[in-house]
C-alpha cells in the first residue's frame, strides 16, 4: 500500500469496517476484479473502493466507464477516492 491508500485504510477502519485489500504479488498489489484496492464491509453495505492521486475527471473514458459498468446490486457503494493535496483530505465521488 501507498501513503494514500494507508490513509484510507485508517479511515474505513476506523469508521468500524472490517477492510479487505489485495494481496501482494512479488513487489506490488493486484487490485480486486482489476478495479479496487479496498472492499469495506459492515451490517449494512458492502463498499468497493478506488484510491487514487489523480481526480476522477482527469481519468481516462476507458477507466471511468470499466467502475461505472461494475456489478453492483443495491447494498454495495462503488466509489473513488481523490487524495486531495492541497486540502489534505479525499474527495469521494460515488460511481
Amino acid at each position: 500500500m501507498n501513503r494514500t491508500e494507508k490513509k484510507a485504510y485508517l479511515i474505513l477502519k476506523q469508521q468500524g469496517y472490517l477492510v479487505e485489500k489485495p494481496v501482494r504479488v512479488k513487489w506490488h498489489a493486484i487490485d480486486f476484479f482489476g478495479a479496487w484496492d479496498f472492499i469495506a464491509v459492515n451490517n449494512n453495505e458492502i463498499r468497493f473502493i478506488q484510491v487514487s492521486g489523480v481526480k476522477w475527471t482527469n481519468r481516462p473514458i476507458e477507466y471511468r466507464e470499466k467502475l461505472k459498468n461494475f456489478p453492483a446490486p443495491p447494498c454495495v457503494k462503488r466509489e473513488y477516492w481523490w487524495w486531495n493535496k492541497k486540502e489534505k483530505r479525499f474527495e469521494v465521488t460515488q460511481i
